[in-house]
């Protein structure tokens, strides 16, 4: 007796949510365009997550098209970062709501002492929209002349369904003196014009977390103002609310 076998035919909308692999494409360029035209740059390790592919090639497939420059780091951790090209910028900004000043279209502008302060900011951002957590975000470039200017402006602003507001600032260093007063006043008074629900402070370190925390529980923060020979000293002292802890959260990063 002949057996007559049936082969089932892979339809690959079902691993696509329904979208044909060329709109899936589309899409994930789109994506991967404004991410970086909002942020300036970023990683081989943040294309990869915006991607959504486990094979490690996005990044190096838009270099190779012609959409994004690829520069070496100077310390090699992480070897290279990412910028739009000309052709990438042109793409970005056709499909943008918005249109900002693209400063890293000269990569040695990007300040690379700062690469990984902004990479965590980054994959935070990522997770966070990710997870569902929020809907959107704004980076400083798009909120520069904005009424948010008028206070401290974090690295990144993240927004909720119902439309409030989350500073997020990464600090990975320690302030001291004039400017970790500076920087608890001025987060105290963004808090308190009401552009913001809440404040994220994150660091990758322990002892500077605890230092924060600390600095956030005093009763007052001092204000400091320069003089016409440029030094800085006291003129007073700002009464800081008992509940202004309550609208902040400290988050301890690693990095992924």
């Amino acid at each position: 007796m002949d057996l007559v076998t049936t082969r089932k035919t892979v339809n690959p909308h079902d691993f696509l949510d329904g979208q044909s692999p060329q709109n899936r494409a589309k899409e994930k360029l789109k994506k991967t365009l404004d991410w970086i035209y909002r942020w300036g740059f970023t990683t081989e390790k943040v294309i990869h997550l915006l991607s959504g592919q486990q094979a490690h090639t996005y990044a190096k497939s838009l270099v190779n098209r012609g959409y994004l420059v690829e520069t070496k780091t100077i310390t090699g951790s992480p070897k290279f970062f990412y910028t739009l090209s000309e052709i990438g910028l042109q793409t970005a900004e056709r499909e943008a709501l918005e249109v900002y000043e693209y400063k890293e279209s000269n990569a040695y502008k990007v300040n690379q002492a700062l690469i990984r302060h902004h990479v965590l900011a980054q994959i935070a951002t990522f997770k966070s929209l990710d997870d569902g957590k929020i809907v959107d975000f704004l980076t400083e470039r798009q909120v520069s002349t904005s009424v948010y200017n008028k206070f401290k402006i974090p690295d990144v602003i993240w927004q909720l369904k119902d439309n409030r507001s989350i500073g997020v600032e990464v600090e990975l260093s320690a302030k001291w003196s004039r400017k970790l007063d500076d920087f608890v006043l001025r987060i105290h008074q963004a808090l308190d014009s009401k552009l913001y629900h809440f404040f994220v402070i994150a660091t990758d370190s322990p002892a500077i977390q605890s230092r924060y925390e600390a600095a956030f529980k005093q009763p007052a923060v001092n204000r400091w103002q320069e003089n016409n020979r440029g030094h800085y000293h006291i003129v007073e002292q700002i009464d800081l609310p008992p509940t202004l802890v309550k609208q902040l959260v400290f988050k301890l990063m690693q990095d992924e």
